[in-house]
């Protein structure tokens, strides 16, 4: 079906304001532009003399059900729901510039990027928004959808809104606005927030939140989205974000203060550009051995072998504690052109995979947005010796 055919066809089924008609378009003619980005390739590269062989893997960038969530971008449930769509033209949160370290010059970069790595939500005026019941499209594409997007919700006085979204196959990076607050109030902190994709709980890396003034806060969010599973598999899925309550910590529990709920949701649109590497790299005698690292512009996973290892310390308490050894960690990158970049290792999860004792795997969200491309090693960093290893990616 056409870009054009799909609007008219939402056109016919419900009645939209023109502001969003507009925006509805948009939505379409990025469809459009996404439709025409390079299927994926693979390179085998055979390294040098005494190396081990390494493959590396590119997986390429695709769309999924791309009409029917630019429909869904359009079409909102009535009530307090708002009407909004993604758009490439605005700015990137300062909450999300901060946690990427994020320049003037690559923040237009990244906003003009075609492949739904940052997507910045507008909400639409108060005088747009409309009253539009859920509608079931049917499509040449799928047989029908009854997924909704909801980016602003109302409840109490209080407003929670989805502010702009960073997503590639390892995180999903957000930022919710919360206005309305009580002045009087303004030490109210949420009671309970949930991520959800296909009703199971994403992991909650934690976030911020800064005092705006006037009762408006600005949240940023990481969400360690893949950990054991398979790198990337929540693309093209709705996420649901369940806000519950305000209240305040009394030093033993949460007292509700404001007791209530507010439900947004998200399609998870974003980057598929990764690359899979494995190998085989002993970590010096740490005994731990990279076999595999997946790499992609916002996070990184690095799979060991490295055998279980408990060994003791004593706590500033005086007692003494069984702890378990880690490997070197990710500490650093050398690009090509010789710049050292280090502490590029951000929130994450580490351990031994479940029922495994020497499959051991890191996940880590990104402090900057890097260009594998543009990497000549990675930089280890063992965390008792201090000794650094360097891991030459080679081409």
């Amino acid at each position: 079906m056409s870009k054009k055919n799909g609007l008219e066809l939402l056109q016919q089924e419900v009645e939209i304001p023109a502001v969003v008609q507009r925006r509805a378009q948009d939505a379409f003619d990025q469809i459009h532009r996404e439709a025409k980005l390079a299927d994926q390739g693979i390179v085998s590269i055979d390294c040098e003399a005494g190396r081990k062989e390494q493959t590396m893997k590119k997986r390429g960038k695709r769309t999924k059900r791309a009409l029917v969530m630019a429909i869904a971008t359009a079409v909102m449930v009535l009530g307090t729901m708002t009407v909004a769509v993604a758009t490439y033209r605005k700015g990137i949160s300062e909450g999300l510039k901060e946690i990427f370290h994020i320049s003037p010059e690559q923040e237009q970069e990244l906003i003009n990027r075609e492949d739904g790595l940052v997507q910045i939500i507008e909400q639409t005026e108060g005088d747009v928004s409309t009253e539009i019941q859920e509608t079931e499209t049917e499509t040449t594409e799928v047989e029908s959808t009854e997924e909704q997007v909801v980016t602003s919700v109302t409840r109490q006085g209080i407003t929670i809104s989805l502010t702009d979204v960073m997503v590639d196959g390892g995180f999903v990076n957000l930022g919710l606005r919360v206005e309305g607050v009580p002045e009087h109030e303004e030490q109210l902190r949420r009671v309970k927030l949930e991520f959800l994709v296909d009703g199971e709980r994403l992991g909650d890396m934690g976030g911020r939140s800064v005092p705006m003034g006037d009762g408006v806060y600005e949240n940023t969010y990481s969400i360690n989205a893949v950990d054991d599973g398979e790198w990337g598999w929540y693309l093209g899925k709705k996420l649901d974000i369940v806000w519950t309550g305000f209240g305040y910590f009394d030093g033993s529990k949460m007292i509700t203060v404001i007791d209530d709920v507010w439900e947004l949701s998200w399609i998870l649109n974003g980057s598929e550009e990764s690359y899979t590497i494995e190998m085989n790299e002993p970590l010096g005698d740490t005994g731990a051995t990279i076999t595999r690292i997946d790499f992609s512009p916002l996070s990184m996973r690095v799979m060991y072998d490295f055998p279980r290892e408990t060994y003791q310390e004593k706590t500033n308490g005086g007692h003494t504690a069984n702890l378990v050894k880690d490997p070197p960690y990710i500490k650093g990158v050398i690009l090509k052109d010789g710049t050292v970049i280090e502490g590029i290792g951000g929130m994450g999860s580490d351990g031994h995979m479940q029922g495994s004792d020497t499959v051991y795997r890191s996940v880590r969200k990104l402090n900057y947005v890097l260009d594998f491309n543009e990497i000549e090693s990675f930089i280890f960093l063992d965390w008792n010796t201090r000794k650094e290893y360097i891991v030459p990616i080679h081409d």
